[in-house]
Order: structure tokens, then sequence, then C-alpha cells
């Protein structure tokens, strides 16, 4: 914009513009000349980044003026680039989309949303390459995102999700010493069966009706009821049967230990201050579906309030069949092994923090889980009891 005024009472004429700079905005320029005086002024005033300079000249017609200008009428700063946002959006939507294959959708949906959020960040540094780069990212994940809730609020199957590293390293030190303790028992057994083996033998040697010659020891003179087994009486059926013996039923029953915490109630063992703080004790199954009977002992004199149960069911090369996002916790008592929906029973299953152990006492629970091809694979089940207070312990059987 321009103006010019003659005044002709002071002799001066002003010419007067307006000219805008991309970095310093708008900036006026003033031109006074005063004939009088034979003076020639040039102002600049405005913008945010200028210092003004006024030179006057002496000789008419040879004015001079001179200005600075810091900064303004410059070109545009050149862009940092927006490489460091790109490399971070790219390795989001990466993670994402492998979580999303692995039906782990929540976790999925906040990296593809973190990744939008970097995008966003990167446009204002993104040089005319970058923006190409940057929105056609953009475009794609707006599609995942899409995609990714569709199939969070349809896909009903559990996602498959890899153990704990520390859980699987010690449970194979667990399965190590559950082979050195099945060999163990192997050669015990063994040995027993020898000895029973001896024992028959010697049995057989001293028996009066085997019409087999005795040593010197004057066995074949004992009567027929004593054998060098030691005396016998005769049963209610004539047979013979050894004194002080209650018969096999009474043999078989568990003694109760007047010590135990919490008393045997099948499945589950009596509880004394030896066990475990969580044991496994059984592993059932039918069709599709599988169930764990577990125990939690709190040995603490404090209450304690449960967080969260993780379940893992297993096959025999302990790989994981079933996660905890695929299983639900019930109470051992209203719980029914014969509904055709286990996972309908008698109580409701556990949520966070919805169970409590008193100190030194005991709860019984169940762990239910589902597949529909290789359920009766399972073999055993990993239980880790997470508590409010503090403290996950954990345990895999049964042993």
């Amino acid at each position: 914009m321009k103006m010019a005024v003659h005044d002709k009472n002071v002799h001066r004429f002003v010419n007067s513009s307006v000219f805008y700079t991309r970095k310093c905005g708008y900036i006026r320029y003033t031109h006074t000349w005063d004939y009088r005086n034979a003076s020639d002024h040039i102002v600049f005033s405005g913008g945010s980044n200028m210092t003004k300079l006024r030179w006057t000249s002496l000789v008419a017609g040879a004015s001079f003026s001179a200005m600075l200008l810091t900064g303004c009428g410059e070109s545009a700063p050149t862009k940092k680039g927006a490489a460091k946002e790109l490399e971070q959006a790219q390795d989001l939507v990466d993670a994402g989309t492998s979580n999303a294959n692995s039906k782990d959708y929540a976790t999925a949906l906040v990296q593809f949303n973190n990744a939008k959020s970097r995008i966003e960040e990167a446009r204002p540094n993104a040089t005319s390459d970058e923006m190409r780069t940057l929105n056609s990212l953009a475009d794609t994940v707006r599609r995942k995102i899409s995609d990714t809730e569709y199939k969070k609020m349809t896909d009903t199957k559990p996602a498959v999700k890899p153990v704990d590293d520390t859980i699987r390293k010690e449970e194979e030190e667990e399965k190590k010493k559950a082979a050195a303790d099945k060999k163990k028992a192997e050669e015990e057994a063994k040995k027993a069966a020898e000895q029973k083996a001896k024992l028959e033998k010697a049995l057989t040697q001293h028996d009066t009706g085997s019409g087999k010659k005795d040593d010197d020891t004057g066995a074949a003179g004992l009567p027929p009821t004593k054998t060098a087994g030691g005396d016998k009486k005769p049963d209610d059926k004539g047979g013979d049967k050894p004194k002080g013996d209650k018969g096999d039923e009474a043999a078989a029953e568990p003694k109760e230990d007047p010590n135990a915490i919490e008393k045997a109630k099948p499945p589950y063992p009596a509880v004394t201050d030896k066990s475990e703080e969580v044991e496994v004790i059984k592993i059932g199954t039918r069709g599709k579906y599988v169930w764990a009977y577990f125990q939690v002992f709190n040995k603490s004199e404090d209450g304690k309030r449960i967080s969260t149960v993780a379940a893992y069911f297993k096959d025999k090369d302990n790989q994981s069949l079933i996660d905890e996002r695929g299983v639900a916790v019930f109470p051992f008592e209203g719980f029914r092994d014969s509904n055709k929906d286990m996972f309908s029973q008698g109580s409701d299953a556990l949520t966070l923090g919805s169970a409590t152990v008193d100190g030194r006492a005991v709860k019984r629970f169940v762990a239910v889980g589902e597949h529909e091809s290789r359920a009766k694979d399972v073999k055993k089940a990993t239980v880790k009891v997470i508590f409010q207070e503090g403290g996950a312990p954990y345990a895999t059987g049964p042993k």
C-alpha cells in the first residue's frame, strides 16, 4: 500500500508504503523530504526483528538512506527433518501388527494409536519426501486400527501368548528334578521287588507242606499253623492270617494327621506346615474341557487378597496349549465336573481381588480351560497366584 502527501506550508513531501515479509510480518516504509532544509528521511517501522536507521542528506537531490533489517525478508528456514519420529512410528506399526497377529488386540491398538501420534508430531518438521512417507503410513495406521477394532469385537478365540521366560526356565528345572525322582522311584521299586522275591523264596523253603527237606535250623518241626514268618491264627473262613493284621481295608485307610491345618478332602490332601503355598493336585478332561484342582496355603499370620490367578495348561512336552486368557477359576465349593458347560458353575468365577485367604488358612480352587482339539493332550498345569500385598507363588503339577 502506498500513500504520498505534499505539504506546501512546511515545504515537505511524505511518501509511505507498507509491505509484508514472511519472517517479520508487516513493515511500514516512510520517506520524508523537507525542501527548506534540503533533508531526506527514511524510516522503517513495524516488524518483529528489525533495527531502524535514519540518515540525513545535506545536499538536495543527492539524498541517501540506509537501514538494517536483521533477518527480515529472508527465505524460510530449512526444515530439520523428521527421520527419528518416522522411524519410531514405523517401529510401533510393526509391533502392533505382530501383536494383532497373536490376537493381543488391546496391546496392538495402543501401539497403533501411539504410531498415529508420532506421525502427527513429525509433520511440522518433515521434508517433502518425508511428508509423502508420513501420509502413506498414516493411511496404513488408520486401516490397521479399524481392522483391529473389528477383530477385537468378533474374535472370541483366546490369544496365543508365550509362557513367561522365568516360568519356562524354572519348569525345565522341575522337569529335570521330576525325571531324577522318577528314576530314583524305579530303583527303589526294583529293590523292593527283589526283597519280596527273596522273602517268598525263604517262606517256600520253610513251608512244612512243601515236601522239601529243611536245613539244620529245625524249621521242619514247626506246627502246621506256624511258619518262619511268625505266628498265625485262623480267620473266620478257616484260613491263616497273621496276628494283629486288621485287613486290607483298614490298612488302606489314610491316617489323619492331628497337626493338619486343613483336613484332606478328595481330591485334595491334608495341609500341614510342610505343604507348599500353591499345589496343583489333579487334572481332569472331558471333550473340549480340561480342569485343574489346586489349593492355596497362606503361611503368614496376616490375611491376603488374591489379585489374579494365571493358569497354563500344558502337554507332555511342556508346551502351553491354553494360557490364562482362556481360563476361568472357580471356588471348589459348588464346582461340578459333570456340568454340560464347564464355565457355568454354582459359584462365580474369580475376578480381580474377589478372593481372600486368611492368615494360616487354605483356599481350594478349580481352573477350567477349553481347547477344541487338544484338551485330551493336557498332562499338567502351572498355576501362579498373585497377591495384592506382594508375592506370586506358583506350582506345576500334578507331581
